[in-house]
């Protein structure tokens, strides 16, 4: 039984997107003209985080601000070296995807006054602030459930499921709850569940691959490999027909254009639709009002405590992927 890596409380993580129903979104409202925001992202060539990039970049856009986009290339030390640099230069807001989230108690004493929008990979909560350090996402316990469902549904007439784990980061609390709330739902069934395999590939498709490759040399069986993202799915299509043998079910989380192809190809089936897009638009939004000191709660799907935004996922497969 795989250990459960549950960083964030529960609570937090399906914070209700109900609250969010009666807010405004007006951009008008945001008066952001003239500000400026550096986004630190701990590399610039995930697929997932361009999307991100793209998005934020187009909102400050029209929220009349500047944004500097910086990448750290792996390095925390590199990354608290830039936000320092921000700090001093005197930003308005800054966007972090944190290399370490563990090292988001420093950023926060580096950045003092100055607020930090934390994306992707969620620090501990208790170190976000009430509309000061905050943190833009989607529910990952809730992307983890989903995956575990599909596998329950498409196997609804099986007893036994053999199942393959392709992790994130494991520093990554993104990772982290995505692979509990999978295991958790699993194991929660009425199913006899065989973990076959479960490591890390670092959210890379490359290494996930090759991990792939070293999982069939041991003649296990298998009927499903979950990854806790689209680009280690991917990956591991790859690996499985470049060693020759038939796929088995393949999941994954993001929906990127190329995993939506993939399940249009069958060559997935079903992904998580968490849209970089919107959360970018949606952290960019947090940073204006928090640079002008207002309020988290005009923002749609904020949640109660005013210390983060929750951006809604879907599910994906053959029916509906585009």
């Amino acid at each position: 039984m795989i250990k459960k890596l549950l960083q964030l409380s529960f609570v937090l993580s399906i914070s209700l997107f109900a609250l969010g129903g009666c807010k405004k979104e007006s951009q008008q409202s945001l008066n952001a003209d003239g500000q400026k925001y550096l986004m630190l992202v701990q590399n610039d060539e995930d697929g997932f985080i361009k999307q991100i990039m793209q998005a934020a970049k187009q909102q400050a856009t029209n929220q009349g601000a500047e944004l500097t986009i910086k990448s750290a290339d792996g390095s925390s030390e590199t990354q608290l070296a830039q936000l320092k640099a921000g700090i001093k230069a005197k930003y308005d807001a800054i966007l972090c995807r944190p290399v370490d989230p563990d090292t988001a108690q420093e950023m926060e004493a580096i950045a003092n006054e100055t607020p930090i929008v934390f994306f992707n990979s969620s620090p501990s909560t208790d170190l976000l602030r009430s509309n000061q350090f905050i943190y833009v996402g989607s529910s990952e316990l809730t992307a983890g459930k989903y995956q575990a469902e599909y596998i329950l549904e498409q196997f609804a007439n099986k007893n036994e499921i053999n199942v393959m784990v392709l992790r994130g980061e494991d520093a990554n609390s993104a990772a982290s709850q995505r692979t509990s709330a999978l295991v958790d739902t699993l194991e929660a069934s009425d199913k006899k569940v065989n973990f076959v395999f479960n490591d890390t590939a670092n959210w890379d498709g490359e290494q996930a691959k090759k991990l792939v490759k070293i999982f069939l040399r041991t003649g296990q069986p298998y009927d499903v490999l979950a990854a806790n993202n689209d680009g280690m799915a991917l990956g591991a299509v790859q690996g499985f027909k470049e060693a020759g043998v038939s796929l088995p079910m393949i999941v994954g989380i993001d929906a990127t254009t190329e995993a939506q192809n993939a399940i249009k190809a069958g060559e997935m089936q079903f992904s998580v639709l968490q849209s970089g897009s919107e959360q970018g638009k949606y952290m960019t939004m947090a940073a204006a009002q928090l640079a002008n000191k207002k309020s988290l709660k005009e923002i749609k799907y904020s949640n109660k405590q005013e210390t983060a935004i929750w951006v809604p996922l879907a599910k994906v497969d053959k029916s509906n992927a585009k």
